[in-house]
């Protein structure tokens, strides 16, 4: 329970993984394409945490996350996925030019869907890195700057990737291709 025991709203705690009560579910997180990513359930049980490991004010927990967490996490996300986008765009490209029977760079259809992916991969790095300038200027839309990047970019990873599973078929599907 995040409610502060001593305020009203909620308090966000250091918490060190080594404490008694606490206990990580590792095999519960099999994430699609996030072999990297470690997330998994951490399930806390009669945890005891001093009170000097309350990060900020009674009762800021709320503020931290909507006015610190919130914004860094949301531009990581846009981040994120404008490099999904990013890799996705190289790969296919690079497997368009180089395939073993035949290049297919040289269809017409092709190029069109390349370029495509290209300009949409771009769009979403540019955008991203457009709102972050506007978060470090104090921009007065640089909340919803940040926000429109990360659908921005999360939109067009998914349509990068679509496109390019379709471009590079069964092959698109192997783990072998980066």
């Amino acid at each position: 329970d995040a409610n502060s025991f001593d305020s009203e709203g909620l308090d966000n705690w250091l918490v060190s993984k080594d404490l008694a009560g606490i206990n990580f579910e590792h095999s519960a997180w099999n994430g699609l394409g996030m072999r990297g990513n470690a997330s998994c359930p951490m399930i806390l049980e009669n945890v005891k945490i001093d009170e000097r490991f309350r990060i900020g004010a009674a009762g800021s927990g709320l503020d931290q996350i909507f006015n610190t967490v919130g914004p860094f996490f949301i531009m990581g996300l846009a981040a994120v996925y404008s490099g999904v986008a990013l890799n996705a765009s190289n790969s296919i490209i690079d497997y368009s030019m180089n395939r073993n029977n035949s290049a297919l760079c040289g269809i017409p259809t092709v190029q069109n869907h390349i370029s495509d992916i290209y300009s949409k991969a771009t769009s979403a790095k540019y955008f991203t890195l457009s709102a972050a300038k506007s978060v470090i200027e104090a921009d007065p839309m640089a909340q919803a700057n940040v926000l429109a990047a990360r659908i921005h970019a999360s939109s067009m990873a998914v349509d990068v990737c679509t496109t390019a599973m379709k471009i590079g078929g069964g092959t698109a599907y192997a783990k072998r291709i980066n």
